[in-house]
């Protein structure tokens, strides 16, 4: 029975009598917290949009430009080696990867009709009519290497040599090719496509720069507003944050770590507090002692004390069933033994041979007790190495069993062992327990490796 009046529980202040200052400062606090907040989430949204539209610009304006760079690297590659790799990627990046292209469209919506905009363009612009000259020159290194235009994309199809170009020789129209993408009229023209994309960048630091510093601006301002409103919540908050701590987050914080831990917790804090703790602290310490002992009974047999099949069915989760060996042990003419003598021999029976089990096993071993007479071991680091060793653990348990103080008769038990390396979980029984059939069937009182002849024990 809990006593609400327990010397422990009667003392600290009632969290009652707070609730209602409480109350009315956490209505306050609210208000003045949320307007305050939301200006300034507003101030921040806003700088931070700005500074992600000039990054999402600059990307889009260093793509553009490597897009362009990068075709006129493949071009040259192209017209310097005849290799048709170099070809492909020019047309996979123009025709269907478009890198300037999606730069472009994608600030569009928001900078469209601005200088740097303009300038943007105009650099994709030229950098697009500067796709006829390389155009032209790839049409004369195909000739120049006398292969089947037809077999190249449309737009080299398309170019038609001008009839001087047409007559020269394949080594005189490799060299116009390499003089078209090498030549100063081509490299002219990607220098105005760099100026205009440096000119765009500048311009757009300008709007940046404007646009940042009028959201920085309005930011400060909110921000030295909210430091008002912050320094006037400071009694206030100081005043409820000594007292919910005291009574009431102390001992809370006090309090989760050992419920997690599933540990007694520390009574103290508010009257309301202390009377729930005490009262966990008793139902806890009742709970542990059932759980303690549900948990046991669960996985373990209420005679001899080894695992049940549950139990050890549990255990072999964890098992590395490829280095482990079952042995599944069976007490000899055992009905006979408990018929004989009656089921309260019979108990002592199957302690005894429990014990004997127990003994000659290592204790890091998993033992149990399946139900009736039946017994399982999972050894545990073995290999066929050791069967003379399982051989003689199970002459050792028979010999153990062979002598008896107690007035319950000497017995004996068979045994059927199979190694575990290459098989799941259900054949590795059914081969251990094949074992312990043939163990049976060749007279008892041996032990039986699956597939193998039966050893006396």
């Amino acid at each position: 029975m809990i006593k609400a009046k327990n010397s422990k529980v009667s003392r600290g202040i009632p969290a009652k009598r707070l609730n209602f200052i409480m109350a009315g400062i956490t209505v306050v606090i609210s208000v003045i917290m949320l307007v305050s907040t939301i200006l300034t989430s507003y101030g921040f949204r806003t700088l931070r949009s700005a500074t992600e539209d000039y990054l999402a610009w600059q990307r889009s304006a260093n793509k553009m430009q490597s897009g362009s760079d990068y075709l006129t690297e493949q071009v040259r590659f192209y017209v310097e080696k005849g290799s048709r790799l170099y070809l492909d990627n020019y047309f996979r990046e123009s025709e269907e990867t478009q890198s300037r292209d999606a730069s472009l469209e994608e600030m569009k919506d928001i900078f469209s009709g601005t200088e740097a905009y303009r300038e943007l363009y105009s650099a994709m612009r030229e950098s697009v009519e500067l796709m006829d000259r390389e155009y032209y020159a790839m049409r004369l290194k195909v000739e120049a290497l006398g292969e089947d235009v037809s077999a190249y994309p449309e737009a080299i199809r398309n170019v038609v040599l001008s009839e001087n170009d047409a007559a020269l020789s394949p080594s005189e129209k490799d060299r116009l090719a390499r003089e078209m993408v090498f030549d100063e009229v081509y490299q002219q023209s990607k220098s105005e496509i760099l100026e205009h994309t440096t000119s765009a960048l500048e311009k757009l630091l300008d709007i940046m720069e404007e646009r940042e510093k009028t959201a920085a601006d309005k930011l400060n301002k909110l921000i030295i507003n909210e430091q008002i409103l912050i320094i006037m919540l400071i009694t206030i908050v100081v005043v409820l944050v000594v007292l919910t701590t005291v009574q009431v987050i102390g001992p809370l914080v006090k309090a989760v770590p050992n419920i997690k831990s599933e540990k007694p917790i520390p009574i103290g804090g508010a009257y309301e507090f202390r009377f729930l703790a005490h009262t966990y602290n008793q139902m806890f310490e009742a709970n542990s002692k059932r759980k303690k002992q549900l948990t046991y009974d669960a996985s373990h047999d209420f005679l001899t004390g080894l695992l049940n099949r549950n139990g050890f069915e549990k255990e072999m989760q964890v098992v590395d069933i490829d280095t482990s060996a079952l042995v599944i042990i069976d007490v000899d003419h055992f009905k006979t033994a408990n018929d004989t003598f009656g089921h309260e021999v019979g108990d002592v029976v199957l302690k005894r041979v429990a014990k004997a089990i127990k003994d000659n096993f290592r204790s890091y071993d998993v033992i149990s007790r399946f139900g009736g007479d039946e017994f399982a071991v999972m050894l545990l680091h073995v290999s066929d190495e050791n069967k003379e060793r399982i051989i003689e653990k199970i002459r050792d348990i028979n010999k153990a069993l062979s002598v008896t103080e107690d007035g319950s008769p000497s017995i004996a038990v068979s045994a059927g062992v199979a190694f575990g390396k290459g098989l799941d979980e259900p054949t590795l029984f059914k081969h251990a327990d094949d074992a312990l059939y043939a163990a049976k069937n060749n007279g008892r009182r041996g032990v039986t490796f699956y597939g193998e002849s039966t050893n006396p024990a």
